[in-house]
């Protein structure tokens, strides 16, 4: 994805190039794609190596499907999608992923695995979005919105919300709408494209409400720091990865006249850590206007919250993102 949110597919057309270059290119018959691409790649690609090669190759469809954290375990339980025109390299896919699974589904259109890719995640990013929904809307009505969301679910089997969160983001759900989004604008099909957006943005809301929420308290004591709990994108499973996390979209959106205490323990990267500030638990809360949880990692969950809430300031502003602070 580019910063404009249009998808730059040249990786992939140089990574085509470079395999043509190699002395083994004459007996290639089949290439296997397994990261997210817009619908109709496959059937793009195969004429583009045929036009520029003068060579027929299956392009196959078989979507990595994993959850960052979990992505060795969930190779050999998720149900693997293999998507082709070709009998020949369907089977040949099928013996490849047949060492993985029995769980297998083959379809004779590329299309089918790509649009199954993209359709999942996108699913996600809206159940999420839509929680958030919930729990804002609830909290302009002095409702507490997690409370509201666990009573909806409690014993209600047509209900699986998931929890409120403060944002979505990672490097697949905030980019897979705009690809599935590209992709039907190509094909150019008598569809509402722009619904497979909604996720993003309440996502965009989400961030620009707490950021605005953040400045007006920060000017209201007078004072310009704040403290954030988590920089990785999720914390469950824990990861360490910063992508797209929604604590680099929510600092993007503050003001430059704010300073911040960020506490991430997953976080090892020294550039990272000396970018952003990261610091000690110990040292976390101290003189900050707001306090924002953002991930719910095991550590973060587990420090001792009690003695870090006595160290801000009358009247500071607690932001719990993820229900941290319930067990207090």
């Amino acid at each position: 994805m580019k910063e404009n949110k249009e998808v730059d597919l040249n990786y992939l057309y140089d990574a085509i190039n470079k395999i043509f270059q190699s002395k083994n290119c004459k007996i290639l018959e089949n290439i296997i794609l397994r990261s997210t691409v817009p619908v109709g790649t496959c059937f793009d690609l195969e004429k583009y190596v045929k036009n520029k090669f003068s060579k027929e190759v299956n392009f196959v469809m078989c979507p990595e499907r994993t959850i960052e954290g979990k992505a060795i375990e969930e190779l050999s339980t998720n149900p693997q999608i293999i998507g082709t025109s070709s009998i020949k390299a369907a089977s040949l896919c099928f013996k490849l992923f047949n060492v993985l699974t029995d769980n297998i589904y083959i379809s004779n259109n590329p299309a089918f695995a790509e649009l199954a890719k993209l359709g999942d995640n996108t699913f996600r990013d809206m159940s999420f979005a839509y929680s958030n929904f919930i729990a804002f809307t609830a909290q302009e009505l002095n409702i507490v919105g997690s409370d509201l969301i666990e009573v909806m679910n409690n014993n209600y089997i047509r209900n699986n919300l998931a929890k409120p969160s403060p944002g979505v983001g990672g490097p697949c759900l905030s980019k897979d709408a705009f690809i599935f989004k590209k992709g039907l604008d190509n094909c150019q099909l008598s569809v509402n494209n722009d619904f497979i957006l909604n996720g993003r943005i309440q996502d965009d809301y989400v961030i620009r409400s707490l950021s605005q929420k953040i400045i007006d308290h920060c000017s209201s004591l007078k004072i310009n720091r704040i403290s954030i709990a988590g920089l990785a994108f999720k914390g469950f499973p824990e990861t360490s990865d910063i992508r797209d996390s929604s604590t680099l979209k929510l600092i993007d959106n503050l003001s430059p006249s704010l300073k911040f205490n960020i506490y991430d323990p997953l976080i090892k990267d020294s550039t990272i850590i000396d970018k952003y500030n990261l610091i000690s638990f110990e040292e976390f809360c101290q003189n900050s206007a707001v306090l924002i949880i953002m991930t719910n990692n095991s550590i973060i969950k587990s420090q001792d919250w009690n003695k870090a809430l006595l160290k801000l300031p009358k009247r500071a502003l607690i932001i719990d993102g993820w229900g941290v602070l319930e067990r207090l």
